[in-house]
């Protein structure tokens, strides 16, 4: 009998695997499909490159203007830019990754929920990691103003708590409401250094 029991979880886990598969398989056109492995391979160079050199165009075409904008509607409303930006700028900027997280994640599986939590690990580390040391970057080379303590603590205390969940083997409801939960509570630590702490 448990043998039996054996069998049948391992039948379990391979039909699991073989609906993994079948979701994963990359659709591409149909003018594609009778080309070579090579050429076929160069195609999808050629439409990654063109579409990553449109989103360049994109970025550096409405990049300053955005950042403008944010600053006047601080201005405007008498609200710090920053909250403003913290609030705006990235649901512009990580829009792709949120999209990717969505249509993994909307498969429903084992292989589909770790990819689209990975995506969404990846974005936070580039954007809280490279992004902030470049920005260090730039205020050392230019000799900028240091104002920035608060949202850097800030910062640095939601990756350690986010550190702590991408250890776990398995994520629930819970975690994912107190995941979300870090977003505000990230704006109130920032707001709370800056008002009642007195930092910069």
């Amino acid at each position: 009998k448990e043998k039996e029991e054996e069998e049948d979880d391992v039948e379990d886990e391979d039909e699991d695997e073989d609906e993994d598969e079948e979701h994963d398989v990359v659709e591409i056109p149909e003018n594609w499909k009778e080309l070579s492995l090579h050429d076929r391979e160069k195609k999808i160079i050629q439409r990654a490159a063109a579409l990553m050199s449109w989103g360049l165009l994109l970025i550096i075409g409405f990049s300053d203007p955005m950042v403008d904008v944010m600053f006047e509607m601080g201005s405007r409303m008498n609200i710090k830019s920053f909250y403003v930006a913290f609030v705006l700028a990235p649901i512009a900027s990580n829009a792709s990754e949120v999209m990717s997280a969505y249509m993994y994640g909307s498969r429903k599986t084992v292989l589909g929920t770790t990819t689209a939590c990975e995506t969404l690990v990846g974005a936070a580390i580039m954007n809280n990691t490279f992004v902030l040391s470049v920005f260090l970057m730039v205020v050392v080379a230019k000799g900028l103003k240091w104002e920035y303590t608060s949202e850097t603590i800030s910062i640095l205390i939601i990756e350690a708590i986010m550190f702590f969940y991408t250890q776990k083997q398995s994520q629930r409801m819970l975690d994912a409401v107190c995941i979300v939960s870090l977003y505000p509570l990230a704006m109130g630590l920032v707001a709370f250094l800056e008002n009642v702490v007195g930092l910069n």
